[in-house]
């Protein structure tokens, strides 16, 4: 006896979820446990538990607990979006950027899975210093790098009518942006928010940039 049409087709478009490629599941279960017991107290065996897997094949993606501790800062630093600003050939265009970019910034550095991945970086300063410096430079350099060229833009179209150095500018301007609301973030104020980004992101651009 034959199988209507619709019983064959039905069976033959029926799959599984997907599951998570192994390196993926590697870097939840770091971001996971990293979070909640702190880089130094996780070891390769809670990983691999975490991750539901052998240890061998967590070794077979990742030749250590600190590169994986590595692709967790890669994931997490992608995660901030950066505007495309080099076509901009107007002022009001360009202010706009400006502040898209200031206020993704504020929104990301409020994300508590940011803050305490800063957290869990300062601990880094004393046992492992170098890991502590490649997120310096793979978040906070990026970003500062970012903004600096996003000034010398503006100051070559003559947007920004400031004359001193784009590295100067972004330092003020950055460290302005994320001011004592960020620190206290930092060290646990879990009530401290930016209370109206836009209106924070303009005043400082204003102040510093006349912009």
């Amino acid at each position: 006896m034959r199988r209507p049409m619709k019983e064959i087709n039905d069976k033959k478009t029926t799959t599984s979820p997907k599951k998570p490629h192994p390196t993926e599941r590697i870097i939840d279960a770091a971001r996971t446990l990293f979070f909640k017991y702190g880089v130094a107290a996780v070891s390769t065996d809670m990983l691999a538990k975490e991750a539901n897997m052998s240890k061998a094949t967590m070794y077979s993606r990742f030749k250590s607990k600190e590169e994986i501790l590595v692709a967790v800062l890669d994931h997490e630093c992608k995660q901030f979006f950066i505007p495309a600003f080099e076509a901009i050939d107007n002022e009001k265009d360009y202010r706009q950027a400006f502040i898209n970019f200031g206020v993704n910034l504020l929104h990301f550095l409020e994300d508590p899975k940011i803050v305490r991945f800063d957290q869990l970086m300062l601990t880094q300063v004393l046992e492992n210093p170098d890991m502590s410096k490649l997120f310096y430079k793979r978040a906070y350099e990026v970003t500062y790098s970012h903004l600096e060229d996003m000034i010398a833009h503006g100051q070559k179209k003559g947007f920004i009518k400031r004359k001193e150095t784009p590295e100067l500018l972004a330092d003020l301007l950055l460290n302005s942006w994320e001011g004592k609301t960020y620190q206290k973030l930092l060290y646990g104020f879990k009530t401290s928010k930016f209370k109206d980004h836009k209106k924070h992101i303009q005043t400082v651009m204003a102040i510093i940039l006349e912009l």
